[in-house]
C-alpha cells in the first residue's frame, strides 16, 4: 500500500501542482477533470487509500471488547481485584 503510494506521489504532485496553477480551477468541470485524472493514478498504481482504514475499523471493536473483559475481570476472580496480578501488586 504504502510503497505503491510513493511511486505514484511524484505524478501526484504533479497533477496537484498543474491544478494551482490552473487560472480555471474554480469551474466545476474543470475540477471534475483533475478528479479524473487523480482517480486514472490510484487505478494505474493499484493504490486504494480507504484500504489502510480497514485494519483498525476491524481492530477497535476487539480492543474496546477486551479493555472491558480486563476491567470486569475483578469482579469474576476478586483476587485480581485486591491482590494485583503476578508480581504486579495494588
Amino acid at each position: 500500500g504504502s510503497a505503491r503510494m510513493a511511486a505514484m506521489r511524484p505524478e501526484m504532485a504533479q497533477v496537484q501542482e498543474r491544478m494551482k496553477e490552473d487560472p480555471n480551477a474554480d469551474d466545476m468541470n474543470v475540477k471534475l477533470k483533475y478528479q479524473h485524472e487523480m482517480k486514472a493514478l490510484f487505478v494505474k498504481h493499484d493504490v486504494k487509500p480507504f484500504r489502510a482504514i480497514l485494519w483498525p475499523f476491524f481492530q477497535f471493536p476487539v480492543f474496546i471488547a477486551f479493555f472491558m473483559a480486563l476491567r470486569e475481570m475483578g469482579e469474576f476472580f476478586p483476587g485480581f481485584a485486591t491482590g494485583g496480578i503476578m508480581w504486579f501488586t495494588d
